[in-house]
């Protein structure tokens, strides 16, 4: 029986058994770590898997290492049962996803320790979660660091530079937690794993760490960068960084399982399905590679599966709660490319049906029962303020102050230059007036509303300040009584002494959240109190185009300038005629066929 090397070592935690002879050797001047290997079992010196070969003798080489015989044991990789697996330090990894010729390394942290860390040996695994360096597994000269002729571990097997000199690139900050987390759920140290533990849901809280980072692996294709394992390989370093930031999204996955997975599968589809006819659709497995195959070990394809089973169908059908691209274009009404492109774009929402092992884009059967109910009952704003009789920028003052809806489903504002509207909110506003009208003879000195308006003047007239002002509680002290004769905001009167109120308010602020891109001719007249027989004047006045569309500034800059006869008649309940006399008798003539400069003439207006 071979006897003992003369110097023991301390051996490190989570240290690898190669690193582990390789220092004993070097402690004792012996040629190679093969010189004790080969007394033990393995097999030669070009292929060092001490650490897997099922024949080797545990007790007799803890013998010669002068080491209790668990420190070998601890070290060594056991077979599964899984196959295709082994265990290490207490994890359950594939065994051809470790390295055994090569040694990876951390130059900062192989400075810091002259030994190889068990996670390094991990393919997966690109950096050290302590130094936060990506792995590197050669010396600055070109020369790969391999066990065979391994003997300082900080130093290079043929130049003996100090490895802590090889550049290394260090992990981006933003994607460290994510690494922290699922490489921990294999580190060798026990701590580490219980930390990493600690943050998996329950659902997968029972599971061995390697069999979550198995499922980790076999989701990268579902995050945002989208990378494409290809197991028993480790990531080539061109791929590197789009590896390490897909297996940090995937963190998130894992922290939100079950219920991360099919909002992940969904914004996959989007982004990578189409919906056209005759289209064949891509199987799961271009988004969940090997999900059918014996990659994946047993338990992750049957969670995967289990996750899947609720959008899972027969051919020919969708779950209930979704609806086929092809009865969406019947139920809706909207053609087949439009609910396509809408629904890539992310402005409907992408459900998704799993059958014969095929992913499908549906659409929300909700969601398209309320676009065919909006479809066949929509009103455009300009449709809707015309019905009520007021200005079109009225309608998103109304919506400000809580009056009307205008919709913001995304559907709507990419398919729609103009806001649209339910045609109930209309039928809704009417009602809540005719609820909170009083009697006529309750009105002292009734002025129709739209009479009062127009001795508004000076910029957009505050309709959602009015009609709030109208619709609120009856306590409250500053209320407009109103009476409303039928169901037109026409035959709507409130009190003179309202009437004389309203022009006062402030109009600095009645600036709607949204508005028309441009002023139209219907707005401009009734901003500016301009008689619809005087419309020619706004190409003049206001740069009106040939489709009488003008620039909102144009218009309040000639609102807040001037004033016309219509605005300065309601004002004074007079005569047109008679009052522009009586502004030539006070020195205030006509400035020119618009009307009058707007300071000079409120002044002579109140002296007559």
């Amino acid at each position: 029986m071979p006897g003992p090397v003369l110097f023991g070592i301390e051996p490190i935690p989570g240290e690898t058994l190669m690193s582990l002879v390789t220092r004993v050797v070097v402690r004792n001047i012996l040629p190679s770590s093969h010189v004790i290997l080969e007394q033990v079992g393995a097999p030669h010196a070009q292929n060092p898997t001490a650490a897997i070969v099922p024949g080797l003798d545990e007790a007799l080489l803890a013998h010669i290492l002068r080491l209790p015989v668990g420190e070998v044991t601890d070290r060594r990789h056991a077979p599964s049962d899984v196959e295709g697996f082994v265990q290490s330090f207490g994890v359950t990894v594939r065994a051809d996803e470790l390295v055994f010729r090569r040694r990876r390394f951390s130059p900062a942290a192989i400075a810091a320790s002259p030994h190889i860390r068990a996670t390094w040996s991990h393919k997966m695994v690109p950096c050290d979660t302590v130094t936060w360096d990506y792995l590197a597994d050669a010396c600055r000269c070109g020369a790969v660091q391999r066990w065979r002729a391994a003997y300082h571990l900080d130093r290079c097997d043929r130049c003996c530079r100090p490895l802590a000199r090889v550049p290394a690139e260090t992990v981006d900050p933003s994607l460290r937690d994510g690494l922290a987390f699922l490489i921990g759920l294999i580190d060798s140290a026990e701590d580490v794993r219980h930390a990493a533990r600690a943050q998996l849901p329950g659902a997968l809280y029972e599971w061995d760490g390697g069999m979550v980072f198995e499922l980790a692996l076999a989701l990268t294709n579902l995050t945002a960068t989208s990378y494409i394992t290809r197991r028993g390989h480790q990531p080539p370093d061109d791929d590197l960084l789009c590896y390490t930031q897909a297996l940090s999204q995937t963190a998130d996955l894992i922290r939100g399982w079950p219920h991360s997975l099919l909002p992940a599968l969904e914004a996959a589809v989007v982004d990578r399905s189409l919906s056209r006819r005759n289209v064949r659709y891509t199987g799961i497995a271009d988004y969940i590679p090997a999900l059918d195959s014996e990659v994946l070990p047993p338990i992750v394809r049957e969670e995967i599966n289990r996750v899947l089973a609720p959008i899972a169908t027969a051919a020919g059908t969708t779950p209930d709660d979704q609806i086929a691209m092809m009865d969406a274009v019947d139920l809706s009404g909207w053609p087949l490319g439009t609910l396509a492109e809408e629904r890539r774009a992310g402005r409907l929402k992408t459900r998704i049906c799993f059958r014969a092992n095929r992913v499908f884009p549906a659409l929300d059967r909700a969601e398209v029962v309320w676009l065919r109910d909006f479809r066949d009952n929509r009103k455009s704003a300009e449709a809707l303020s015309s019905a009520l009789h007021l200005p079109r920028y009225a309608v998103p003052q109304l919506a400000d102050a809580g009056l009307l809806t205008i919709e913001k489903h995304p559907f709507v504002v990419s398919l729609f230059d103009a806001h649209q509207l339910h045609k109930r909110e209309l039928a809704e506003f009417v009602a809540a007036l005719q609820a909170a009208q009083v009697p006529s003879d309750a009105i002292d000195n009734p002025v129709p509303l739209h009479r009062a308006a127009r001795a508004i003047g000076g910029g957009l007239k505050p309709w959602g300040v009015i009609f709030s002002r109208m619709l609120t509680d009856a306590s409250v002290t500053d209320r407009i009584a109103f009476s409303m004769t039928g169901g037109s905001i026409n035959r709507i009167c409130i009190s003179a002494a309202d009437a004389r109120a309203l022009r006062n308010l402030n109009l600095r602020h009645t600036q709607p959240s949204v508005i028309a891109p441009r002023c139209s001719q219907r707005d401009a007249l009734e901003i500016l109190n301009l008689p619809a027989k005087h419309a020619h004047l706004l190409k003049r006045f206001a740069g009106a185009d040939d489709e009488w569309l003008m620039d909102w500034g144009d218009v309040l800059r000639l609102a807040g300038d001037r004033l016309t006869l219509t605005e300065m008649a309601a004002r004074v309940d007079m005569n047109g005629a008679k009052l522009e006399a009586l502004l030539e008798s006070e020195g205030c003539p006509r400035s020119d066929d618009f009307g009058w400069l707007r300071t000079p003439a409120l002044k002579a207006l109140s002296r007559i």
